[in-house]
């Protein structure tokens, strides 16, 4: 497993909060100060940048050539993107990166494929959704490989049109009705 800093954390904080578990079942971690965090603005001289992808996909590209990695293991096959409404799954849709590509995204030319949610993804959304609902976070993309969680996108997780032309169902409309109910019951609670 491969992990990168973000705006709010340091390659020592994830070392201490989760890689010795994933340690423990025999998964090999690599923790990378990305541009900005952690050592890399004062001693290399690298400013943060949100692209992540433009520095992970080397950190990819030398995992994969390296004959004790199993390429398939580090997933050039895509992911499942999950989405919630109001801590809800309500639908997925298979990323698969293009070839050459380490990324999923969809912006950057992955092909979406029609994919269900697995029992594991139901699980999983099961056990995250009431803590995201609870926080106000109507509108979520998750990110799956196999079967464990490996990304929660609450800016603007992408995948809606995919999964409304996969299967016939109007996501947009559902979200719509999730703010207006939100709106609803808070003018309900100041009444």
């Amino acid at each position: 497993m491969v992990f990168f800093d973000g705006f709010d954390i340091t390659k020592e904080i994830q070392y201490f909060k989760g890689v010795p578990d994933l340690a423990a079942r025999g998964i090999a971690c690599l923790i990378v100060d990305g541009p900005g965090n952690g050592e890399s603005p004062g001693f290399r001289y690298l400013y943060l940048h949100h692209e992540t992808e433009r520095y992970a996909t080397e950190a990819y590209e030398y995992l994969a050539n390296r004959p004790e990695f199993d390429p398939e293991r580090i997933n050039p096959n895509g992911d499942k993107r999950i989405i919630l409404i109001d801590g809800r799954a309500v639908g997925a849709v298979k990323r698969v990166p293009k070839a050459g590509e380490a990324r999923a995204n969809l912006h950057v030319g992955a092909r979406p494929e029609k994919a269900t949610l697995s029992a594991r993804d139901r699980e999983i959304c099961e056990a995250i959704g009431p803590e995201l609902s609870k926080r106000g976070l109507l509108f979520v993309g998750i990110d799956v490989i196999g079967d464990y969680l490996t990304e929660i996108n609450v800016t603007s997780p992408t995948g809606i049109q995919e999964i409304g032309r996969f299967d016939n169902v109007s996501l947009e409309a559902q979200l719509w009705d999730s703010f207006e109910a939100r709106w609803q019951a808070s003018r309900d609670e100041q009444a």
